[in-house]
């Protein structure tokens, strides 16, 4: 990172792409035959390795997601996306992601879909077809079907159901509703959350809740201008 400093000043939102692009294009050998999978080694966490790729596809997105938005353009990181956002959501193909279970971590990797919807919908949205964007979207429905751990997690749903339904999909206004409900009793105050409402209000909060709530204040401003 000290070299990456010597070379980049980091002063502009150019300098933060060529940055952001450095850590990302390494990537790009390591993605699966149908792109839906990125496999970066044999370590996972606590959750099975088909999550761990699964978790490799969906991370680069909060860097790419803002990256397209500003107007920049990767064709191959697009074409890239594309591909495995359909591949990892059709039932028939061999990297279907397949159906979630509660607290899965699959839900958390979703966040990152539903923002670069969001954020990004000619990128990864709207080129694809009709049939696509409704296997995407039923598969991004299991967060509706799927218990969230009661804590960030239900930013997860938040994010995922405006973006459903911001993309003129089917979403849960139930869930959603749920969720900010939730969210709103993790406030303790001048600014402070807690992760949770027995968690602690640590170094994560800035990262997740503060984050995830500016997301939607941008784009339910029309819908919910009081929040």
């Amino acid at each position: 990172m000290s070299e990456m400093k010597k070379k980049l000043e980091i002063n502009s939102r150019k300098t933060m792409e060529e940055l952001m692009l450095m850590l990302l294009n390494p990537l790009k050998p390591y993605y699966s035959k149908e792109k839906a999978f990125l496999k970066l080694g044999v370590n996972s966490a606590h959750f099975p390795d088909e999550s761990a790729w699964i978790e490799g596809f969906s991370r680069p997105l909060w860097g790419l997601a803002p990256f397209w938005a500003g107007g920049s353009r990767d064709a191959e990181f697009e074409a890239l996306y594309r591909k495995g956002l359909v591949a990892g959501t059709d039932p028939e193909s061999d990297e279907y992601w397949g159906n979630c279970y509660d607290y899965d971590q699959r839900l958390v990797e979703m966040a990152a879909m539903g923002y670069t919807m969001l954020m990004a919908p000619e990128q990864i949205w709207e080129p694809l077809s009709e049939k696509e964007k409704r296997q995407a979207a039923d598969w991004l429905g299991e967060i509706n079907r799927n218990k969230c751990c009661d804590c960030n997690w239900r930013f997860f749903q938040i994010i995922v159901n405006i973006a459903l339904k911001k993309c003129g999909m089917p979403y849960s206004a139930e869930v959603l509703a749920d969720s900010l409900d939730f969210i709103e009793k993790c406030y303790v105050g001048d600014g402070w959350y807690r992760d949770g409402i027995s968690g602690l209000p640590d170094y994560y909060v800035p990262w997740a809740m503060h984050f995830y709530g500016l997301v939607y204040a941008v784009f339910m401003k029309e819908e919910d201008p009081e929040r």
